[in-house]
Formats: C-alpha cells, structure tokens, sequence
C-alpha cells in the first residue's frame, strides 16, 4: 500500500501465527467482539513485528477475532528493529483515592518507603525498584530491590486488583501527562519501570505476558480504517480478489499528530485508507 512516498505493507496473516505480548481484560475483548460483530468488519490491522510475528498493538482486537471464528487477521507488519518504532509506558492513575485507600493498597503491597517525587521516577527508570506510586502529597517505592520485570508486573497486578476491590476508578495516561495529572487531589499514579524491545519478544514467545497497557508503541506509519470484512477473515482461504482490492490498489490520506481517531489519541502519523 502506497500513498506518495509512504509505503506500507498491510496484509493477511493467519491468526494462530501472531504472538501477543500483553495480557487482555475479558470484558473489553467481548464488547470489541460484539462490535465487530456488528460492524461486519476489521477496521484497523493490529501492528505486527514482521520478523518475530510479534503483536505490538492490537491485543483485544486478536483476541475478540479469535472469538469470532476469525481464522486470519489484518496485519500492519514493520521492522521491530527500527528507531522509528518507539516503546514507551502508559502509566496506570487511579482517580479518587482517599488517603485511607492509598495506605491500605500501598501497605498490603510493601510499598512503603518514602521519597521525592524526582528520586521515584529515577528509582523505577533505572530498575532499583520494582514500582513507584506518585501522589501530590508524598510519593512511595517498594522497599525491595528491583528483582525483575516479572516480580515488577506481579506487584503491578496485585495494585490492580487491590484498588479495583475498593472501588477506584483506573485509567491510563501517556507519560509525558503524568507531572500534570499527580497536583490534582485524589489521584495516585502508579509507575511500572520502562519495557525493552527484546523483552517484549520474549515475553511474547515464553507466553509469560505482561499486564495490560504495559507497553505503548508509537511508530512512524500507523494504517487505520481498512474495514477488513469479518467474513473474509473467517474463510480457510480468503478472497485474492478482495485482498488485491483492499490492500494493494487501497488509497488513502495521512494526518498528522497528535490526533484523535474513533476516540483513541495517536503519536504517529495515520494513514487513513479511503473507501473507493
């Protein structure tokens, strides 16, 4: 698929072939489900490391597919390798926690070792300990060392079952909105240390996945807007026709960031193919 000088290469790839990285959450992949029930189609390739069939984004959209029957899946493949491909974090933030809360959750997990809000990012950025909680009044780590990405994800994953049990609302910020999001009161924002490339591969390959929204991916190219048909997908063999049609003569128009598509925020480029 080619717009100008753009080229990117968009295809079918059998379901079973991809790896996700991350964990889903039930609820989200089922309501995905439902609404590509109902819209008939794929509209957006999940983003696939060409080399490692390794998913980098597009966990629920796999995982609602594969509930749908779908025996292949659209695919935007690129070079893992490449700088151009960006891995970052999302940061978890729970909204409304009352300092009762936030005692019980950070002492049921061991966290409970006062710093600055400077020496929690830089602890958990250089892996000398394996979470850091960041609040507009006092900002915690665990007193353990880091151990690894493992022991750090389990922990996370404890955070989240403690604070959904209490009732917080959780959602997840871009990085770069952190500093802005801790001064307001109630919120709480938990910080996982940065993913490597290669321990996104392994995790995939191993299948010991890491939580959900562990990872963010930006690329310099991101295709969305295909609008791949679900019955295509679900065939033994899809049409060469309509993959001809669909993907090699497709045309389309690139935004630039940041932008917002169909709700969600993007940091790269889209490229939005157009129905002819």
């Amino acid at each position: 698929m080619r717009v100008g000088s753009q080229l990117v290469e968009v295809d079918l790839r059998p379901i079973g072939s991809v790896l996700p990285h991350e964990e889903t959450i039930t609820d989200l992949s089922s309501r995905l489900s439902d609404r590509i029930r109902a819209d008939g189609f794929q509209r957006d390739p999940i983003i696939v490391d060409r080399e490692n069939h390794v998913v980098l984004d597009g966990m629920h959209r796999l995982r609602a597919l594969k509930d749908l029957g779908a025996r292949h899946i659209l695919c935007h493949l690129v070079d893992y390798s490449s700088p151009e491909i960006r891995l970052e974090r999302w940061a978890r933030l729970l909204k409304g926690a009352k300092r009762e809360s936030l005692v019980e959750i950070l002492k049921s997990s061991r966290i409970d070792r006062r710093v600055s809000l400077k020496e929690a990012i830089e602890l958990v950025d250089g892996r000398s300990t394996p979470v850091s909680v960041l609040t507009s009044g006092s900002c915690f780590v665990a007193s353990s060392r880091f151990r690894s990405l493992a022991v750090s994800f389990e922990l996370v994953r404890r955070l989240d079952e403690a604070s959904r049990a209490m009732g917080l609302k959780q959602d997840f910020i871009e990085e770069e909105l952190v500093e802005t999001a801790i001064p307001n009161p109630g919120n709480v924002v938990i910080l996982a240390p940065r993913v490597k490339k290669n321990e996104v591969i392994e995790a995939a390959k191993s299948g010991k996945l890491f939580p959900h929204k562990s990872t963010m991916h930006v690329i310099g190219l991101r295709t969305v807007g295909v609008n791949y048909p679900l019955s295509e997908l679900q065939e033994e063999e899809p049409s060469h026709e309509l993959r001809a049609s669909k993907l090699e003569a497709a045309r389309g128009s690139i935004l630039d960031p940041p932008v917002t598509y169909f709700g969600r925020r993007y940091w790269e480029k889209l490229l939005v193919v157009r129905e002819e």
